[in-house]
């Protein structure tokens, strides 16, 4: 039985590109096909000639290679996945943000708390854990799968006892159960891939499945498991900081932690939304100095939202400010008081 047009791309996309059409690609060819200025053929010709497709080809290399142990900073120990981006980063670096640890660690004692939300395969968790809180701990949160199980070959391998690694999305509604996450891969010029893309926002780019996964709050979580405090909170989920912040309302107001969110105009734009801003503003509610994170472990006071900023991370210090604790806590467990 002949495949209809629609069935046609999204085969072709799958079998030859790894992913499902984006939406300016569908809607292309689709008009191309229907009104016959193309057929099966041609199609498959066009796909095969473009640049996505040589990449693709590249990406055959790596992914046949074997993965293996890397000694990076801090004597910490990876498993490299040679096909993958970060990884790659990691060998020629020694760590994926080697001034934002040592920022970090200038901000938090010891045996602080920090909570790693968009853990990727731990690049930040590990040095977190050993470098800046060893008397401490970490909860690390990465809902992608192949991640997530990268992650706990990274912590095994090191033999950390301070990580304690969650399989959830982190979001703003406690009484959600499991969330679909777009699986999102992108092929980099040199044919290796970077993972680290997954999101619960709707972002059409290079999304190659999905998957349905658990999900929770940060207070609901820190509520449920007897967190004492939290220091830090890192935020790095694609697009959905926003909703990850307003699921952290009761620990900002008691704890009043130090965050840093990924900031990006870019991710704004592939998701329509205004999740960078609204994160800004929402900060800036509850007293929260911000400041661009510079090389060199300097930092940039914003005095307001800048919309021409590249993309970058931010710091957040606090002004200290006191709410009704008991109302919230019972608002986020659906408590009877």
């Amino acid at each position: 039985m002949k495949k209809s047009n629609d069935e046609l791309i999204k085969t072709i996309y799958k079998k030859l590109l790894f992913r499902e059409p984006d939406y300016e690609g569908y809607t292309h060819f689709l008009n191309l096909l229907k009104t016959k200025q193309i057929d099966e053929n041609k199609f498959i010709d066009i796909i095969k000639n473009s640049d996505e497709y040589k990449l693709r080809q590249k990406a055959v290399i790596f992914n046949k290679q074997k993965k293996y142990v890397f000694t990076g900073n801090h004597d910490l120990k990876y498993n490299i996945h040679p096909n993958s981006v970060l990884d790659n980063l990691l060998t020629q670096r020694g760590s994926i943000d080697e001034n934002l640890i040592n920022l970090t660690k200038n901000h938090l004692e010891k045996n602080g708390i920090i909570f790693d939300v968009g853990a990727n395969a731990g690049f930040l968790s590990l040095p977190f854990a050993k470098y800046v809180v060893p008397k401490g701990n970490v909860y690390s949160f990465e809902p992608d799968s192949e991640l997530y199980d990268q992650l706990h070959e990274n912590i095994k391998l090191n033999e950390l006892q301070n990580i304690h690694i969650n399989k959830l999305a982190l979001q703003d509604d406690s009484h959600m159960n499991t969330i679909q996450l777009q699986k999102r891969r992108a092929i980099h010029d040199d044919g290796r891939t970077n993972f680290g893309l997954s999101t619960i926002q709707n972002n059409p780019e290079y999304v190659v499945g999905s998957e349905f996964v658990q999900t929770d709050t940060v207070d609901h979580f820190l509520i449920s498991n007897n967190i004492s405090n939290v220091d830090l909170i890192k935020i790095d989920v694609e697009g959905a900081e926003f909703r990850v912040l307003k699921g952290a309302k009761y620990t900002i107001t008691k704890f009043h932690p130090k965050i840093i969110y990924e900031f990006s105009r870019t991710i704004d734009k592939l998701t329509n939304t205004k999740n960078t801003k609204n994160c800004f503003d929402y900060l800036k509610k509850f007293e929260y100095e911000q400041f661009r994170i510079l090389p060199n472990q300097n930092v940039k006071l914003l005095l307001k939202y800048d919309a021409s900023l590249e993309d970058c991370d931010i710091l957040c210090i606090p002004k200290k400010l006191r709410l009704d604790l008991k109302k919230e806590i019972i608002k986020i467990l659906n408590w009877k008081p």
